[in-house]
């Protein structure tokens, strides 16, 4: 799964990629990842981000932000 491979502007021009490569290996059960690719899809598919669909390709996306480590720093 990659997140981004490149940023665009309209024109087609470039303005920042990533090279690919695996950068870790996150020990994930099966059934966990089919469950979170299915919420992935339907935030796309049917839920807050519609309007993010690209005809001819899989597009997912995430709801909210995304919160991490102790509140104190």
């Amino acid at each position: 799964m990659r997140l981004i491979k490149e940023v665009q502007r309209l024109d087609n021009t470039v303005t920042a990629a990533y090279p690919g490569g695996v950068r870790a290996v996150l020990p994930i059960r099966p059934e966990v990842l089919e469950a979170l690719t299915k919420a992935f899809v339907a935030v796309t598919e049917s839920g807050t981000w519609v309007r993010a669909r690209v005809k001819g390709m899989n597009v997912v996306g995430k709801t909210g932000t995304a919160q991490w480590g102790p509140k104190q720093r």
